[in-house]
């Protein structure tokens, strides 16, 4: 399913976030459904579909029937995996119309997926997806309508198969470009389950939910469920964990290959069929959220930095003109710098002489600012991201998080990304021209130290003016 999540869980914050998603999510978005969830969480996952069609998102759902792979597909069983797509279509159907969500079932997938035989050479009728005919699902899109796929493929010579309902999700999800995928479930999220292997194997050779546990910030996890998984950084960690076995591997591969045929500002989820609203309408969340991310490198000095990519990065974040000294006076001051690969996100920490805390002089993310529709688009993305915690901000973030236990920075008032900064501070001050964060600090003596410092220290930049930009960040 695709979507944006959302951010804040007060209702002024909320309501914002609503609008912003409900003006960017033109495109459908889709939804994987296995039977067991129709069985089990129908009525909930029909409000929330309905709930988004009310409000002009465009829902695509696609269901599948699961067979076990040992279970030969012979005609008979074939035959009444069509029986059970139908009998779920119509009752999907039901309960979508009944909230007021029109809905058209499309009983037969071969209309849209076109199959070939997975083994050629056995007769098992368990197809693959060869390619795909959007046209039915933007038909029933222009019209109004929630398409209801079922997982169901046709050979060139007619020949019905089988089609497994991950692979026909993401097959439809490279044709349609969808803001988000959400793989749905009974469970929720991907849970850390600990040592318990077997488990772990029982749920995903059932296609429950995949139990994984990683080394990721406790900032990102959510009771047991984790949260947040950013790759291509986390990928690395995430497989070489003695508990994640070859299917759990192969659903996460597969994930983040869908993730590099998509569009950048594209994420997968996976959650709770009666949590969709949850996930994409508050700062938590409910399930667990992927995401392309920039990689991250740190510096510890200037010289293998190309300072004038650096400069137009903080430019546009900010829309002012750094001082010509400032990277003069950065050099005896620089404790760590933190950039991306691609020099659309930065970080500069200092140095200052306050007790010896560190003092995070910059935090910007950005992209490049072009005259067209879709560098528009992009920069309202990165804006939204600020504010909901994702992608490479979020990233940005937990590095340096991760390496400093306590810091201090400084806001101008009228920043618009002082929302972000509260969430992730322990402690702050204001006078209106500035709010200064911090977290780490325990002895209100240093903070009053922190906040007397922060207040005086002059400006980086030789103007004010807006250039345009709205990632503007730490200063």
């Amino acid at each position: 399913m695709f979507l944006q999540k959302l951010c804040n869980s007060t209702c002024m914050v909320s309501r914002q976030c609503f609008k912003l998603v409900s003006n960017v999510t033109r495109r459908p978005f889709l939804t994987r459904c296995p039977s067991f969830v129709l069985l089990l969480q129908l009525e909930g996952l029909g409000s929330c579909l309905a709930f988004l069609h009310r409000h002009d998102m465009k829902p695509v759902i696609v269901h599948g029937c699961a067979v076990p792979e040992e279970v030969e597909m012979t005609p008979q069983v074939l035959y009444n995996v069509k029986n059970q797509l139908v009998e779920d279509s119509m009752r999907m159907v039901n309960v979508l119309e009944a909230q007021g969500a029109p809905a058209r079932p499309l009983f037969s997938g071969g209309c849209i997926l076109e199959a070939e035989p997975k083994n050629p050479l056995s007769a098992d009728l368990r197809g693959i997806v060869k390619e795909v005919n959007p046209e039915p699902l933007k038909w029933c899109l222009r019209s109004g309508h929630i398409p209801v796929i079922s997982t169901l493929g046709e050979t060139s010579t007619g020949q019905v198969m089988t089609i497994d309902s991950s692979e026909a999700t993401e097959q439809i999800s490279q044709i349609l470009a969808p803001l988000k995928v959400m793989f749905l479930n009974t469970q929720g999220g991907i849970v850390d389950r600990g040592d318990q292997h077997q488990s772990t194997e029982l749920l995903t050779r059932n296609e429950q939910s995949t139990a994984i546990m990683m080394s990721l910030n406790a900032d990102r996890r959510r009771d047991s469920t984790v949260v947040q998984v950013n790759l291509p950084a986390d990928l690395e960690n995430l497989l070489q964990q003695p508990w994640c076995t070859a299917a759990i591997k192969k659903k996460v591969m597969r994930i983040s290959e869908l993730l590099n045929k998509l569009p950048p500002e594209s994420s997968v989820v996976i959650t709770s069929a009666n949590a969709v609203l949850t996930e994409l309408f508050t700062h938590h969340g409910s399930g667990t959220f992927f995401k392309n991310t920039e990689p991250i490198k740190k510096y510890k000095s200037l010289a293998d930095v190309d300072l004038k990519r650096l400069n137009e990065l903080i430019r546009r974040s900010f829309g002012r003109v750094l001082k010509d000294d400032y990277w003069e006076r950065l050099q005896g001051r620089l404790n760590t710098l933190y950039l991306s690969e691609e020099y659309n996100a930065a970080a500069i920490v200092t140095n200052e002489q306050v007790d010896g805390m560190p003092y995070l002089d910059k935090f910007s993310v950005s992209t490049q600012i072009q005259n067209d529709e879709k560098a528009r688009a992009r920069e309202e993305y990165y804006y939204r991201e600020q504010l909901e915690g994702q992608g490479t901000s979020e990233m940005l973030w937990e590095h340096v998080r991760r390496d400093f236990k306590s810091l201090f920075w400084r806001s101008r008032g009228s920043n618009k990304i002082n929302p972000w900064y509260f969430k992730r501070s322990e402690g702050s001050w204001s006078d209106g021209q500035w709010t200064v964060f911090w977290y780490g600090v325990s002895q209100p003596k240093l903070s009053y130290e922190l906040v007397d410092f922060a207040a005086k220290l002059p400006s980086s930049f030789t103007e004010d003016d807006d250039i345009g930009s709205k990632a503007s960040i730490a200063e």
